[in-house]
Formats: C-alpha cells, structure tokens, sequence
C-alpha cells in the first residue's frame, strides 16, 4: 500500500492529503500487526502514528543525494542486527529479515552510492526502506519497552527536525521540495561530493549506534568477568561457563570456577565500569548525542547558511 502510493508519486504528484492518508493507513495496520490495539491507551497509538508517520516522510526528504538512502540505511540495519543476534535482548525479530535488508541495502549501493548514480531510490525507494525500519525499530521498542532506541536515527532526526522548524521560522511550506537540509547545503554550497557526504551521514551514525551497543546494551549482562582461585573464566551474556568446576552468571557478572575454583563477580562489562548499561545511561546517552547533533547544525547553519541565501538570490536574478 505504502509502497504504490509512493511509486505513483513517482509517477505524478498526489495530493498531500491523499498520501497522508494511505500512510496513516499503513501505519495503523503496521500497528496492528504488532498488536499494538487493546495494549495501549489510544492517545498512544496518535503519537506513534505523527511519530511514525513523521519518521518515514524525514527518510524521504533527507534522500537528496546520491548514496545517502543506502548508505544510512546500512548505518542503522547493521547495529539492528547486532542487538538482534549478540545481546541479552535476543531475537526480537528474526535475524533473516534484517539480513535480507542488509543485502538489499548493498546491492542498491552498487547502483546508487557513487559520484554518478546509475539509479535513484525515488519515493518508493527511500519510504518502502524507512517503513520497514521504522517496523524493526517499533519491534525493538516493544520488546524492550525503551524508548532510547531512537538513537539508532538521531542524525536524520535531529537534521529532519531542525529543517522543519527553520523553515517554520521562515514562514514556509514544510512540505514544499527545498534545499535547506544540512546535507544538501554540505553537497551544494559548500561543494562537497555526494559520496563524501554520504559516508560523513553514514559514518556519524554507525558510529553513535555502536557506542550505544556496546555500552549502553552490551552492558546489561552482556559480557561479564570472572576472577578466581585457582583459575580464571569469561562470562557471556550474563551467564558463566566452567570447567572442572562450577558456574553462575547475573546482570552481567559470572562465577566461575576452574578445578574446582571458586569465582568472584566483577559486576558488567570492565571498560563500563559498572555505569553503562543502565536505562539511565541510555536515555542519557540519547540526549547528550540529540544535544550534540543539535548543536552542530546550529553552529553549521550560523556559519554557512548565508551561502544558502546567496544561491536563492543568484536563482532570482536568472529567472528575471
């Protein structure tokens, strides 16, 4: 449904009204498909719906250049599928699903992530591939009831709402095409080579999620370290293993024992220290990289916006 609506805008443009519509449409059956109705009070389900709706049209709008769509969406699948198959969280949806995402993310890349694109994603492209992620990304939240899973697309959220509420100031149609991203000023204004961008995107991310993996997720009894007398052992997962000896492992930290040596437990992972991990370093984590990110933009937009302007008025002066 969401993906014809969005190839005949392709095609030729639908009325605003009307996409909305069959979005809102998808969203509720994407809802319903993952129980959501009779679980949650109905205002819930409205901010998940502008949420969720929100989130696949900023996917959207942020695919300007070349690479970006592909090269984002790896950034995101890739920490997904860690989280999936290497943590305490487990299998909350199956694995096979996020592969063949990966695989359909590379393949495209081939085609689109390059100086000269051979193919583009359109809007059936870059809103099929964020209905689908924002599908995974619900299916995490739900199965872990935490909210700072958004961080695995702060920087198209952070750049998308920042837009929107610039072009509000400016008095403009949000939903009006522009060139306002801070994307498209680094690829236009500034020169810079859509691939480069592209990659900076892709690579700003990957890297914020990985960080929140490893310390934010890992450290719930992820990976834990055993001590002894008498020998030595790992703990993974929050459990231990033993050899000769016994074991036991909780919230990250194992007992171990070697010949029948006796283990002491060193609580989460050692580079933590004890503080990652926690639901409060994660939601502390999320707004200290949403704070971050917002204030790159600002001081990016302060320094090199008026380029912006410049262009709009060199645009002016052709068409008169």
């Amino acid at each position: 449904m969401i993906s014809t609506i969005s190839f005949i805008d392709d095609i030729h443009s639908t009325p605003d009204g009307v996409r909305l519509a069959v979005q809102f449409t998808a969203m509720l059956l994407m809802f319903y498909q993952l129980g959501m109705f009779g679980g949650f009070p109905w205002w819930y389900i409205i901010i998940a719906l502008i949420i969720c709706t929100g989130l696949i049209n900023a996917y959207n709008f942020m695919d300007g250049i070349n690479g970006i769509t592909p090269g984002y969406s790896l950034a995101v699948l890739i920490p997904l599928l860690i989280v999936c198959m290497c943590t305490e969280v487990g299998k909350y949806i199956e694995p096979a699903f996020i592969v063949v995402m990966i695989l359909a993310a590379l393949i495209f890349s081939y085609f689109n992530y390059r100086r000269v694109a051979i193919c583009f994603a359109g809007d059936i492209g870059s809103v099929s591939m964020a209905f689908i992620i924002t599908f995974i990304v619900a299916k995490l939240i739900l199965a872990t009831g935490d909210l700072s899973y958004f961080v695995l697309l702060a920087v198209y959220g952070v750049d998308s709402i920042l837009t929107i509420v610039h072009r509000l100031m400016l008095h403009e149609n949000i939903f009006r095409a522009h060139r306002k991203h801070m994307y498209q000023l680094m690829a236009n204004e500034l020169g810079m080579s859509h691939v480069l961008v592209s990659t900076i995107y892709a690579l700003v991310q990957l890297g914020i999620s990985l960080v929140f993996v490893w310390l934010g997720v890992v450290g719930v009894g992820g990976v834990g370290a055993g001590a002894g007398v008498g020998g030595a052992g790992v703990c993974a997962g929050g459990g231990g293993v033993g050899v000769g000896g016994s074991s036991a492992g909780a919230g990250g930290g194992g007992v171990v024992g070697i010949s029948g040596g006796a283990g002491a437990v060193v609580d989460g992972v050692g580079a933590v220290g004890g503080f990652g991990g926690t639901l409060g370093f994660r939601y502390g984590y999320l707004c200290g990289v949403v704070l971050v990110l917002c204030a790159v933009y600002v001081i990016f937009m302060k320094k090199n916006y008026w380029r912006h302007k410049e262009t709009l008025r060199g645009i002016a002066e052709d068409s008169n």
